[in-house]
C-alpha cells in the first residue's frame, strides 16, 4: 500500500520540512508549498532553523504562514535559533493538531 492510500484521517500522518534558512528564494513557493499542498495529511509542519538568528533570506516560514494562514489548524510553523529551542518547537508543533475555535 502506497502511504498516499493510506486512511490518513484515521491515523495520525503528519508532514515535516525544514529549513536550514539559506533556501534559495524561490525553493519555498515552488517546492515546499506545492508538495505540502498535494501530501493528505491531518498535519503539515515547518521548521526554520537559524543558528544565528539573522539570515538575510530567512523568510520561507513567513512564506508559509502567508500561504497558509495562521488560522489553519493542518499547518504549523515554529522557528529554531538554537538547540534550546528544539524541544519548544516539537510541542508547539503537535499541540496545534486538532484545535478548534470554541
Amino acid at each position: 500500500m502506497c502511504i498516499r492510500d493510506s486512511p490518513w484521517s484515521d491515523w495520525n500522518r503528519y508532514v515535516f520540512a525544514a529549513g536550514d534558512s539559506e533556501n534559495s528564494s524561490n525553493d519555498t513557493e515552488e517546492r515546499v508549498i506545492p508538495l505540502m499542498d498535494s501530501i493528505p495529511a491531518n498535519l503539515h509542519a515547518y521548521v526554520e532553523t537559524q543558528p544565528s538568528g539573522n539570515a538575510i533570506n530567512a523568510t520561507h516560514a513567513e512564506e508559509l504562514e502567508r500561504h497558509f494562514g495562521t488560522d489553519d489548524e493542518d499547518v504549523a510553523v515554529a522557528y529554531v535559533n538554537g538547540a534550546d529551542d528544539v524541544t519548544d518547537a516539537i510541542y508547539e508543533i503537535l499541540s496545534t493538531e486538532g484545535e478548534t475555535d470554541e
